[in-house]
């Protein structure tokens, strides 16, 4: 469970890297509070949650991984392939500018966070939705084994207090075909960019639908942070 929570932090990063410009634009208004400090406490996260630590050393490992594989699949339709290792190749560097918090919730509920030093490029992450919101990819393991994912993302409407921001919201479902592992999930996640910064979050369920008061929380209440920071 370790890794499918530090592949989905690595997740909430991805946006930072997608068709930005990779500089930390309108660095006037960046807050003069440590990133770091930026991301929710634990006291911050919707009431009931309990604070998971994700080593930093796991997440640069499980990050190397993430965008090897992606990089030697396939996917369906090909024309998605080329998005998907952009995706890849620049999340490495994107990991090294972010900071995380994560937590679980209820029963089969997990909430990240992340505040990136990038400014996501939020016009073209809806572009490349539209252009590809169903994508299989298919992998092969060390052992031969084929593992199959297959991937389906909408948009979601952002939380109220959030109207009128630059602000996305998705929902992603994926379903892994695996001898070893078949794996269900569905992510709400959303994105907003704010003074020089990306703040990503996303709540992840196995097997079920996430809690959406529960996402509506968390992305207003990290956003509203960075919004207010000194």
């Amino acid at each position: 469970m370790l890794r499918v929570l530090v592949v989905a932090a690595a997740g909430a990063t991805l946006l930072s890297g997608c068709g930005g410009s990779g500089a930390n634009t309108g660095a006037a208004q960046t807050p003069s509070t440590p990133r770091d400090r930026l991301v929710l406490t634990a006291a911050e996260f919707p009431a009931g949650s309990t604070e998971l630590d994700l080593p930093q050393d796991k997440l640069n490992a499980t990050v190397g991984d993430v965008a090897k594989t992606q990089q030697n699949a396939t996917y369906s339709p090909a024309e998605c392939g080329a998005t998907q290792h952009d995706l890849g190749a620049t999340l490495n560097a994107v990991m090294t500018e972010a900071s995380f918090a994560a937590a679980t919730y209820g029963n089969s509920n997990f909430l990240i966070e992340t505040v990136a030093s990038t400014v996501a490029d939020l016009s073209t992450f809806t572009r490349n939705i539209q252009r590809c919101p169903d994508v299989t990819m298919t992998t092969t393991t060390e052992d031969g084994k084929t593992v199959t994912t297959g991937t389906s993302v909408t948009e979601l409407p952002v939380p109220p207090d959030l109207s009128g921001m630059h602000a996305v919201a998705y929902k992603s479902t994926s379903s892994t075909a695996s001898a070893v592992t078949p794996l269900s999930t569905i992510t709400f996640a959303g994105y907003a960019t704010l003074r020089g910064l990306t703040v990503g979050v996303r709540v992840m369920a196995v097997g079920d639908a996430p809690d959406q008061a529960a996402f509506d929380q968390l992305f207003t209440s990290a956003v509203h942070k960075v919004q207010q920071a000194a």
